[in-house]
């Protein structure tokens, strides 16, 4: 039995976030669909399944995939994972993003669900956060990402039941786009679905804060490749499958310094099943 949530507008994003997300982080309360008002009456926002994960209900009768990250990868609404399945008849993919989530709680969301259910494909996005919690904090309060380094090893070596898929994380905002006027491009008014394109969240832009992040999310993305190449651990390089060079192209594809905009939650559906299919992990 599924409990239905009508979003309320009134809402602040953190009361929304108490109906899905479970206290300590642990992951999303399984279960449960949001549904919002339209002018065509209620419209479904997403749902989650008797594992705690946005998207179907598995039923035994087809390979599960899951995708595991922090809010790039919850999305707005029905998220590009969820959108896989609509492409791709013979699957069931499964969203297991989570908004704030550091990159160890989301290794252990990850482990955890595959000792209780079987998972045939898992996908690992690290996400931009390193502690937990929703806020965007600046890189001196950050953990240091040598803690991903020696807890990721020790994930690959466990060997999980299904295939594992390392992933990295798009960074557009590097040095040589530093070089433009990106605040001019800034347009706080407006929707995620539209207009919208903001740096994130409380953060103000300023160069030092930016080359900082850059630096510490390559570091990220480098340790990643790096596990990759190690171990022979399949690798999706988002990072570079979304390297643009024009601010145009940007707000196109981002509606700040990390998340997809909606509009092309479709097309990134796409790349993800080219990838899965480049490397073989679908036919």
């Amino acid at each position: 039995m599924r409990e239905v949530i009508e979003l309320d507008p009134a809402w602040s994003h953190s009361i929304f976030q108490s109906f899905y997300i479970l206290p300590e982080r642990r992951g999303l309360y399984p279960n449960r669909v949001f549904v919002r008002k339209t002018g065509a009456g209620p419209e479904l926002f997403f749902e989650t399944n008797s594992w705690g994960l946005k998207g179907p209900e598995p039923d035994g009768t087809k390979p599960v995939l899951a995708v595991w990250g922090d809010s790039v990868v919850f999305g707005h609404g029905r998220s590009w994972v969820e959108m896989l399945n609509d492409i791709q008849s013979n699957l069931c993919a499964l969203n297991g993003g989570l908004e704030g989530d550091d990159p160890v709680n989301i290794l252990r969301r990850m482990w955890e669900a595959n000792q209780a259910y079987k998972v045939d494909v898992n996908i690992y996005f690290p996400g931009w956060h390193a502690r937990p919690g929703y806020a965007c904090d600046p890189p001196s309060d950050w953990m240091p990402n040598p803690m991903l380094a020696d807890i990721l090893p020790k994930v690959i070596e466990q060997k999980m039941p299904g295939k594992f898929i390392l992933c990295t994380v798009p960074i557009w905002l590097t040095p040589a786009m530093m070089q433009q006027d990106v605040p001019a491009y800034f347009h706080p008014e407006g929707n995620i679905t539209d207009t919208y394109f903001a740096f994130w969240g409380n953060l103000t832009y300023g160069k030092d804060l930016v080359l900082n992040i850059y630096r510490y999310m390559s570091e990220r993305n480098d340790i990643v490749r790096g596990m990759a190449s190690k171990y022979g651990v399949s690798l999706i390089d988002l990072d570079k499958r979304f390297a643009f060079s024009t601010m145009e192209k940007i707000r196109e594809y981002f509606f700040d310094l990390c998340h997809f905009r909606p509009a092309i939650y479709g097309e990134l559906s796409q790349i993800l099943l080219d990838e899965l299919k480049r490397l073989k992990v679908l036919t």
